[in-house]
């Protein structure tokens, strides 16, 4: 005897609704057929081995098969019976009807929900249109005030730009100032430097003076030409330290004037970086409010096209709900209002570029020659 387990067609299956099906199509006794093997059921239950259901069959063959189905014995005294074999199939046959039976049936529910929601659309529909608007006007009161601190913010950042540009002109006339200056104490350098030659040269010729006098009364005036000549010593030392003087001093005004005029360059280059900065936070404001300008325009776009969607499909419900609100003489905002009433869209202007440092249209502050033209005369100024 034989027990064999059902693996998918061939398992009992452990629903509540099985054991009856099973129980009518298969009892103890039956000839059954499994595979190629035919034999008798002897067993229908659960076992100690293993969970599940179980069916013991003893086979016609003798030796086939795993073991006799029983524990100390066989479990239940064999009946013969002589009734054409069972196929297993059957149960796999209940079980197919029953998946395309509940299949039927959910196909069923979904197509009654089908038609109650296509009922239900046109209200949903309406209700969509009412918060589109709704959110449509908020949109746009969101927009205009967000337009108008945008306005604010240009307007400071225009006072600011005219600020940093009459700072930068400071700046420039304070540096000719300086550079003037400069020229003027070279200048008068210059001229005391000729004076100090004149002098040296006043003081050679009178030194060419003594020697000829000393010469001439060399023997009786040798302690008068010791003098001069100690003279002559003093006049070099003295004309080699004031030339020092002279070099040292004009190296220091050369050095303190540079410094300053490098001081002066890079201030107005930080003042030109943060002029440009402040200028490119324009540009993405501007470019920022057109976004917002075409997102705006796009939800028109949308909303008219769900009107006019509306109109098209459900034109009969719309001219009840439109007569009913036309009825009513304390309702100002009527359906047939919301849904005609034309919106114009807003034209984008096309920018015009101009520059904030010189007020011309034809060019932007990045090209403007009025900076570059001012710093080559800086530097002109420095060589």
């Amino acid at each position: 005897m034989s027990i064999k387990t059902w693996p998918d067609y061939k398992r009992l299956p452990n629903s509540p609704s099985s054991p009856s099906q099973h129980e009518s199509a298969l009892v103890v006794g039956d000839k059954v057929q499994v595979n190629s093997l035919v034999g008798v059921v002897r067993f229908i239950g659960t076992t100690d081995f293993k969970p599940g259901t179980w069916a013991g069959i003893e086979l016609d063959r003798v030796g086939f098969g795993k073991n006799d189905g029983s524990m100390d014995g066989p479990s239940t005294p064999y009946q013969k019976k002589h009734d054409l074999p069972k196929k297993m199939m059957s149960i796999e046959n209940n079980q197919e009807t029953m998946l395309l039976q509940q299949r039927i049936d959910s196909l069923e529910a979904e197509n009654q929900f089908l038609k109650l929601h296509h009922e239900d659309r046109v209200p949903l529909l309406q209700k969509q249109l009412i918060e589109l608007e709704t959110r449509y006007e908020h949109v746009i009161s969101e927009k205009n005030k967000e337009i108008q601190a945008k306005d604010e913010k240009i307007r400071k950042l225009e006072q600011m730009v005219t600020e940093m540009k009459k700072a930068g002109m400071d700046s420039v006339e304070m540096l000719e100032s300086i550079v003037q200056n400069h020229e003027k104490k070279v200048a008068s350098l210059e001229t005391a430097l000729s004076k100090e030659r004149n002098k040296i040269q006043q003081l050679v010729q009178g030194q060419d003076d003594l020697r000829k006098a000393g010469l001439e009364a060399v023997e009786s005036n040798e302690l008068t030409l010791i003098k001069l000549e100690k003279a002559k010593e003093h006049w070099k030392t003295e004309k080699i330290r004031l030339q020092e003087e002279f070099d040292k001093r004009e190296s220091q005004l050369r050095r303190s004037h540079h410094h300053e005029i490098e001081t002066l360059l890079k201030d107005i280059t930080v003042l030109e970086d943060v002029l440009q900065s402040k200028i490119d936070k324009e540009s993405n404001l501007v470019e920022s409010l057109k976004r917002e300008q075409r997102y705006s325009n796009k939800l028109i776009a949308e909303m008219k096209s769900i009107k006019l969607q509306m109109k098209t499909n459900h034109g009969i419900i719309f001219n009840s709900a439109i007569d009913s609100y036309r009825n009513s003489s304390h309702n100002r905002w009527s359906v047939h209002n919301r849904l005609d009433t034309p919106i114009q869209e807003e034209d984008e202007e096309d920018d015009v570029v101009s520059c904030t440092l010189c007020g011309k249209d034809d060019h932007d502050l990045f090209h403007c020659s009025f900076l570059p033209n001012r710093r080559h005369t800086i530097q002109t100024h420095i060589h």
